[in-house]
């Protein structure tokens, strides 16, 4: 809301107008002043120690440029403080549609080209180091597409700024980029997804600006318009399933997308000049300012028909009633006892048999590749396996095509009764030249006890965990390892992860402990250093925490003050498919949380 403010206010000010920016407190009446609020939604919201009232009368003062998508609260509360003005602009057409839909007559202020946003200059022989960026919040609809589209992408640089909207974000970081950070970054990139928020589709003209000014080729979904630019010419505008395959194609063609970056920054550069388009903007303002009619609405009419990811839809509310609910809570919980109870007495039992044959219930058989000995890894990845002989080789060839960093593998089979043993030393013969150990286990112990012994025969400082049926791509471990050497008080690094068999992304925003407490966003595949990971006493295999294992470690690591960082860019696959453990895990997921709660009763837990 600073960036456009800030625009708004270099371009009055290169009309020969004097400019008070930021203006200090409330506005008030001023003879020849017009004050001018961007963003009435935040700036009256937001500004503390003033009464309902005095807000109100403030607005009556102001003219408000709004900058909301309809069909989202900040809209709706914008318009509140915005109507008590003598005149209303917005800076999307859309917005002026619904506006005029109500009533109101409200007038659109384009934002335009300046200079201050412009890091590229047109110079299309600069070298740009990202292929795709995205910048936004991470809703449920852009969850879902961007799943979708980045799984065609995973070969390219990728930057993919996601963080969680709970609110204005008065500190930008790393993550939540502005400012000059942001203007740098898309002339460095050369594409931008955008993926619209929710359902309406509401073109994000300043996202779509930035970009343009910067020569970042902006591929978009379908929208209802796109301001000045011409989709095929300027932009790309696709359906929401073709972003990814659109945006592979564009990157294979540099000439088409260097040529379409030109095309739009010359259009912008060259005829809309922020300036100009405010000339018009400030006669109605003055005109306004000095007629003082407060603008009401003449019809009463609702608003225009809009979901808001903010809020439920019908089909997603639980058809049952509370007691139905709480009984089928009761049933999971019961079913979760008794299959971890046949769990634990099979373990008891191969625990048995393993101390009659071998004399030790946890021996194991360990072997290894010809390259293991001579090997001296900056990162040793452990990959666990049980009963997964049909993927397993996959995740193994995922860390041997790891590339720019020296790893070393270290695969746990957890006494699986299917192939999988098999499997892995097959594979392990045809891969002599990768250092692997294989350590196969005579009774099965779990997920934390398999981990927790891999980390036992690693080597490395660094520790990637990687469950069998997943699989990494090749930069992930370098990106990771290198986060680490950067981030020296971090705990741990971790990467976005896609969803295979459904859409969507996985540890892709970054580490909050307010977040975590509310639930699991950080998958286990992650990149942990060996001194955090030990001073934290590893994974827990003893208190029943079965199949959270990774989120109560994450949380204990909190509890103790350590933290994580996220690497913005693709790093895996993760394989979401029948009788998974996970969907054994939350039969019982309201008990186990409960437990946690009570286990780490210092963490920001959610009140409700």
């Amino acid at each position: 809301m600073t960036e456009i403010a800030s625009v708004i206010a270099a371009g009055l000010a290169d009309l020969g107008l004097s400019v008070i920016f930021p203006a200090p407190g409330l506005p008030e009446p001023e003879r020849n002043r017009i004050n001018v609020v961007v963003a009435p939604h935040e700036f009256f919201f937001l500004f503390t120690g003033a009464s309902s009232e005095e807000l109100m009368r403030a607005a009556s003062h102001s003219i408000c440029i709004g900058v909301e998508q309809p069909g989202t609260e900040w809209f709706e509360r914008g318009l509140t403080y915005a109507s008590e003005g003598p005149i209303m602009f917005d800076i999307n057409a859309l917005a002026i549609d619904e506006l005029a839909h109500r009533g109101y007559e409200a007038e659109q202020l384009t934002i335009g080209y300046h200079p201050m946003w412009d890091r590229w200059g047109g110079n299309r022989d600069k070298q740009r180091t990202t292929d795709v960026l995205f910048l936004g919040a991470l809703t449920k609809r852009r969850d879902a597409v961007l799943g979708e589209a980045v799984r065609h992408l995973w070969e390219w640089n990728s930057d993919l700024r996601l963080f969680a909207m709970a609110g204005p974000v008065r500190n930008p970081d790393k993550h939540f980029i502005a400012g000059h950070d942001k203007w740098d970054r898309l002339a460095d990139s050369r594409i931008l997804l955008n993926v619209h928020r929710g359902d309406v589709p509401y073109f994000e003209w300043v996202r779509a600006l930035e970009a343009v000014v910067n020569g970042c080729l902006v591929v978009t979904e379908m929208s209802i318009e796109y301001g000045p630019l011409v989709p095929g010419e300027h932009i790309v505008a696709i359906p929401s399933d073709l972003v990814g395959p659109y945006a592979t194609s564009l990157l294979v063609d540099e000439e088409r997308r260097s040529s379409m970056t030109q095309a739009a920054y010359d259009l912008i550069r060259t005829k809309f000049e922020m300036s100009s388009l405010l000339r018009p903007a400030c006669e109605l303002m003055e005109q306004a300012s000095a007629s003082r009619v407060r603008h009401r609405p003449k019809l009463n009419r609702l608003p225009l028909s809009a979901t808001s990811d903010t809020a439920p839809s019908p089909k997603s509310l639980h058809p049952l009633s509370a007691d139905a609910l709480e009984t089928e809570r009761q049933i999971g919980a019961r079913v979760k006892q008794l299959l971890d109870h046949e769990t634990s007495l099979v373990r008891q039992i191969e625990h048995l048999q393993a101390f009659m044959a071998h004399g030790d219930g946890d021996h194991v058989d360990v072997s290894t590749t010809s390259a293991w000995e001579t090997a001296d890894p900056d990162v040793s990845v452990i990959v666990t396996c049980y009963n997964y002989a049909t993927v397993v080789e996959r995740a193994i060839r995922s860390v041997v095509a790891s590339t720019d960093v020296s790893a070393e593998l270290v695969v746990v089979d957890d006494h699986s009764s299917d192939d999988s043993l098999g499997v892995i030393r097959g594979a392990m013969e045809e891969l002599d030249w990768f250092p692997i150990k294989v350590v196969a286990r005579a009774a099965n112990a779990g997920l934390s006890e398999a981990r927790n012994l891999g980390a036992d025969h690693a080597r490395s400082d660094k520790l990637f965990m990687l469950d069998a049926d997943n699989c990494i791509f090749p930069r992930c471990l370098q990106a990771l390892s290198a986060q680490l050497d950067l981030a020296q008080k971090a705990a741990f690094a971790y990467g976005i992860i896609v969803k295979h068999g459904e859409n969507g992304l996985m540890s892709a925003t970054p580490w909050d402990a307010t977040l975590l407490a509310r639930c699991n966003y950080i998958d286990a595949m992650a990149m942990l250093r060996r001194s955090a990971f030990d001073a934290a006493g590893r994974y827990d295999a003893q208190h029943g925490i079965w199949g959270w294992e990774d989120y109560e470690l994450w949380l204990r690591m909190a509890d103790l003050g350590y933290e994580g960082v996220l690497v913005p860019t693709l790093i895996g696959c993760y394989e979401v498919h029948e009788g998974s453990m996970i969907e054994t895990v939350n039969l019982d997921s309201a008990q186990i949380y409960a437990r946690l709660r009570q286990k780490y009763p210092s963490l920001p837990w959610p009140i409700d």
